[in-house]
């Protein structure tokens, strides 16, 4: 259920999926601006939303935001398909993706709660989307889960915000929260924040971490050496998915995801999907840690595509911090976080380029947990 307050209209226009395809139509939508920033929000709606399954944070997507003519965010795959995770097809290599994966701009995920503790059958929670119900596999967001109960979504918008406010609870496991998160454009600036606060009021606590996967599509320029990504600290490529050591993810938070199955989806050629190609050694070489930068050897082209994890960062504020650049168009996007960075994993292929900083969340019942993301939209040209 969701209410809104003004009444909400549907005026962006993006791409979903039609008989298999991407193609023109309406979701419900705010766009809201500042004079400096217009930007295409996208709101939570079971029936006609723009993302509608179980791996995302239903609120919050930007389907476009547009700053000194350059969009920072769209749609980067051409069809939506039941592929496990990405995929490619055809001779140009069109991109594929999955409904659960199919998300655009600073979408986040959270680590689901409860889903060791339930046998197959039983409910378990993912904050932003609702209850869901648990299959007899390990926990795996690469796959839809069957919603039981989706909360109540509240919708807040202005000029240049929107309040989303997600409230559920499911008082036989224990779980229940209050979770609002707002985006807001700063007057005057070419900067949008995104404040989060999560009140739990279950009785259970909340341990679990959460992460932004940054979809970032700036002018929609192929990935390459123009791409530069920035941090504050010297990067070292982590064996894992980047995180501190022990510490880097939330105690009893569950594994984000396993390995690939050997062949998910079997209509296409074998080593033509993006899920193991990119773990593949010869993806490796694509880009590189250097110094403080990810820095690419080629542009990307067909299936290939690089992904790491890193590590470097401390435990201050000051390293979640980083930097987007495309210096052939002149624009770039500046991401801070309020809190530690536990983990810094990075995708991309080529159409898209995603750094996903994640932090921890501890919220004991009747306590609340608050953290902030500043964006700061630039251009050199």
């Amino acid at each position: 259920m969701m209410t809104t307050r003004p009444a909400l209209l549907a005026i962006g226009t993006t791409l979903v999926l039609v008989a298999g395809l991407v193609s023109a139509q309406s979701h419900p939508s705010h766009q809201m601006t500042n004079g400096e920033i217009t930007a295409t929000v996208y709101l939570p709606d079971a029936k006609r939303g723009f993302y509608t399954t179980t791996r995302f944070d239903w609120s919050g997507a930007i389907g476009s935001l547009k700053y000194k003519g350059h969009d920072y965010y769209g749609i980067w795959f051409s069809k939506i398909t039941d592929i496990y995770d990405f995929g490619y097809e055809g001779p140009g290599k069109d991109v594929l993706s999955a409904d659960f994966t199919a998300m655009v701009g600073p979408a986040e995920e959270f680590g689901a709660l409860g889903y060791d503790d339930v046998p197959a059958g039983g409910l378990f929670v993912k904050p932003g989307i609702g209850v869901l119900k648990r299959d007899e596999m390990n926990y795996n967001h690469s796959r839809p889960y069957v919603i039981a109960n989706g909360g109540k979504w509240d919708v807040k918008t202005s000029r240049d915000a929107v309040e989303f406010t997600h409230t559920l609870s499911e008082s036989s496991i224990g779980f229940g929260y209050v979770y609002t998160k707002v985006l807001k454009l700063t007057p005057g600036k070419p900067q949008m924040t995104i404040s989060h606060v999560l009140k739990n009021t279950g009785s259970k606590a909340i341990v679990t971490n959460v992460y932004n996967h940054n979809f970032t599509t700036i002018d929609k320029q192929a990935t390459g050496p123009d791409i530069e990504i920035t941090v504050p600290w010297s990067m070292t490529r982590a064996p894992g998915r980047g995180g501190r050591g022990p510490q880097g993810a939330a105690p009893g938070a569950p594994a984000r995801q396993g390995p690939p199955p050997v062949n998910p989806y079997a209509a296409l050629a074998a080593g033509e999907r993006m899920g193991t190609q990119c773990a593949q050694e010869q993806m490796r070489s694509l880009a590189s840690p250097q110094g403080n930068k990810i820095v690419y050897a080629k542009v990307l082209e067909g299936s290939e595509c690089y992904q790491a994890g890193f590590t470097g960062f401390g435990a201050d504020t000051k390293d979640n911090d980083i930097r987007i650049e495309n210096k052939k168009v002149g624009a770039g996007v500046h991401i801070t976080g309020d809190r530690p960075l536990t983990r810094l994993g990075y995708w991309s292929i080529r159409t898209v380029v995603a750094p996903e900083p994640y932090i921890d969340l501890n919220v004991d019942p009747g306590q609340q947990f608050s953290w902030t993301y500043t964006y700061d939209y630039y251009t050199t040209k």
